[in-house]
């Protein structure tokens, strides 16, 4: 498995694949502007250097805290370890640029992110209130997530 840095010409990649993740649409303007932000950052990952990316991690570092943004994996490609090695390369990077803890949100529906954040040593810090807001569906609220950095994998 390759993971790389993006850089602004992978803008529109990055909004193709986070349109086959999420019912929210990320154009690659969105992209642009956050990769224009100081200490922020993504990383895409493929199988073989050949190949589109088959995921990506949008990470945010500020002091000493870093949060992701977005995390996604192309449906046919989830549950090969993917996600947990793109968490992974982000807190090391977080932390290599001065970060301790890592944040994010996860719906609380979502059992199988869920169980791969509590397995990368994240514990629940606090719920957003309706957070996910979905075209003609409930508001869905979130766990908010923290890691101190570097991560201590549990079992």
């Amino acid at each position: 498995m390759e993971i790389r840095l993006a850089t602004v010409d992978h803008c529109a990649d990055l909004a193709r694949l986070h349109a086959r993740c999420f019912e929210e649409l990320w154009d690659p303007d969105t992209f642009w502007t956050l990769l224009q932000q100081p200490n922020t950052f993504a990383l895409l990952a493929n199988e073989t250097h050949e190949e589109e990316a088959r995921g990506f991690v949008v990470l945010r570092i500020a002091a000493d805290e870093s949060e992701i943004l977005t995390l996604g994996i192309a449906p046919e490609y989830r549950c090969r370890g993917m996600a947990s090695k793109l968490v992974l390369e982000a807190a090391e990077l977080a932390n290599s640029k001065g970060a301790t803890h890592l944040f994010l949100e996860v719906g609380l529906d979502n059992s199988a992110a869920t169980k791969l954040y509590r397995t990368l040593g994240f514990e629940q810090v606090g719920v957003r209130q309706r957070y996910y807001q979905r075209p003609g569906a409930p508001a869905e609220d979130a766990c908010i997530l923290r890691a101190g950095l570097p991560l201590a994998l549990s079992a």
